[in-house]
């Protein structure tokens, strides 16, 4: 029996992968899931935008949230926006111990700073491995020696690019 296989570049991660069925558009399922938390972020992020939008145009005089209207607006849950404000990077007016509110420039300056992460700014730990070529106790241990940050990023941690660089 002839089976025909296609060669075909992954959509995610760019790799050459071989394939029996021609609808395939990614190498593994990893790259699948990735792909598709990729979608659901950015669906989130448009979500936002469009509420952020809305409440410009339908409510001019409003100038600050509650804390469950501003996890809405940037698509997160209420202990992460408190936990924004407790690390300083969301800015927060408390009116009494009940009631938090937080501005519309600060939501949107956040919402901004939420879009400044490039991947192509940053190398992925396997990148760094691959690179050194050492196991991965000791390019560990390299990397928090020589202090270099590190984000995390749907559970991948990514390592600033200049900093490894000038290493």
């Amino acid at each position: 029996m002839n089976k025909i296989t296609y060669t075909k570049h992954c959509e995610f991660c760019g790799t050459e992968f071989t394939t029996p069925i021609h609808l395939r558009r990614y190498c593994s399922k990893s790259c699948v899931r990735a792909a598709y938390k990729m979608r659901l972020k950015e669906k989130r992020k448009s979500d936002a935008v469009k509420t952020l939008e809305r409440s410009h145009g339908l409510m001019p005089e409003v100038c600050y949230f509650s804390v469950t209207q501003t996890a809405s607006i940037l698509g997160l849950s209420r202990m992460s926006v408190y936990r924004m404000i407790y690390d300083g990077r969301l800015k927060a007016t408390r009116l009494s111990s009940r009631a938090t509110r937080i501005s519309r420039e600060d939501i949107e300056s956040t919402m901004i700073a939420q879009r400044l992460f490039f991947p192509t700014d940053f190398y992925t730990f396997n990148d760094i491995l691959k690179m050194t070529g050492r196991s991965r106790s000791w390019t560990f241990n390299f990397l928090r020696r020589k202090g270099i940050t590190h984000t995390c990023h749907s559970g991948i941690r990514h390592y600033d690019k200049i900093l490894f660089d000038k290493v």
